[in-house]
């Protein structure tokens, strides 16, 4: 998509806020849309300004019909005190998946993918409240490309957890000083993991969920939920989630509890990857077609992804059902934590498909 084009969308798609509606402890209501529905967009805010971008779609058709999955480089800035776009910009490269995360210094993002398979490449973006600009630095690469990683700020410490490489799904939980521009390997993970949600409080991480994709098999999909003491550098065992969840998105809820929302719970994504294997080891053309239609028949019957809130009590070690999101539960994105509001831009709503919409949760305390 052409900066051009992207402006002329951008012009009438200045939304308002609509009446929140009241649910639960947290009021949801659909914010500015986005140009284009965005999976795996970078999302943070600096100055106030909310910046989500990069990202991936299938414009022309779905993947089970033959479509080509895109990948963007524009960045889009909606100003959260106005809740209204004012600008876009851009990444220097195409990319979806990576990690990002918000720090005094910028939106940091990190790896992802694109046509070319995984990236190293680390962007520093910030918003200029006087020019009213993005600005883009380089930062030092990744000591290995990674898509779908997790990270977190920790006081001035850039946390990033597991994710995928091109040789298969990571278990290193690398980090990065804010002071200090070098990477440094902390430690490894309980065990490797990629789509989980990684949650910093006080001095110590929480990884919870996630999955590990095995080549020829089932991918397995995690309900553990794992802390790690940054002061000791070891790994604790907590309450697990109720049931195994990946590509889901948290925050940070208050200093006592971790807030996980979304997310997609396998059952779909499991039956899809046994047909596909079914699919690789026939031989036979009117078998291979026939487990073709029916996984087309899955994939396009996706029912979405799990819209409910669970609720991490730190100090009980126990999750609870906390709420449900009133619109479609997106997966694949970022939950950004600004002021009082969660804010959920983009993502995968069902097999395929991406939301052009931003979601806002004021919490009600």
């Amino acid at each position: 998509m052409s900066r051009t084009m992207s402006l002329l969308l951008l012009s009438g798609l200045l939304y308002g806020f609509p009446l929140p509606a009241q649910h639960g402890k947290i009021s949801w209501s659909e914010s500015v849309k986005l140009p284009l529905g965005l999976a795996g967009p970078l999302a943070g805010v600096n100055h106030g300004v909310l910046l989500v971008g990069g990202g991936c779609n299938f414009p022309d058709s779905m993947p089970w019909a033959g479509g080509k999955k895109k990948y963007y480089n524009e960045v889009f800035a909606v100003d959260m005190h106005r809740r209204e776009m004012i600008a876009v910009d851009s990444l220097p490269e195409h990319s979806a998946y990576g990690a990002s995360v918000t720090t005094p210094r910028g939106v940091v993002y990190i790896g992802g993918e694109n046509e070319g398979g995984p990236s190293s490449a680390v962007f520093c973006l910030s918003w200029d409240p006087a020019e009213r600009r993005m600005g883009v630095e380089r930062w030092p690469d990744l000591p290995v490309a990674l898509t779908n990683a997790s990270a977190v700020l920790l006081g001035q410490t850039v946390y990033v957890a597991g994710g995928e490489t091109a040789a298969g799904v990571s278990d290193s939980l690398y980090a990065f000083d804010l002071s200090r521009p070098t990477w440094r390997l902390e430690g490894s993970l309980p065990k490797p993991l990629s789509h989980a949600v990684l949650i910093a409080v006080g001095s110590r991480l929480y990884l919870a969920g996630g999955r590990k994709r095995n080549p020829g098999g089932l991918s397995d999909l995690s309900e553990a939920v794992y802390c790690y003491d940054t002061v000791d550098r070891r790994w604790s065992v907590c309450r697990s989630l109720p049931y195994a969840l990946s590509a889901g998105t948290g925050v940070l809820y208050d200093e006592h509890s971790l807030l996980l929302l979304g997310g997609d719970r396998g059952e779909i994504f499991h039956q899809v990857e046994k047909l596909i294997a079914a699919i690789d080891r026939t031989h036979d053309v009117v078998e291979r077609q026939a487990l073709l239609l029916q996984k087309a028949r899955v994939q396009s019957t996706h029912p979405g992804f799990s819209k409910r809130l669970l609720l991490y009590d730190i100090d009980r070690n126990e999750w609870k059902n906390f709420d449900e999101l009133p619109f479609a539960s997106p997966a694949t994105t970022t939950a950004v934590r600004w002021d009082n509001y969660i804010v959920i831009p983009g993502g995968e709503i069902r097999a395929g498909v991406r939301t052009p919409q931003i979601l806002i949760g004021e919490i009600n305390r």
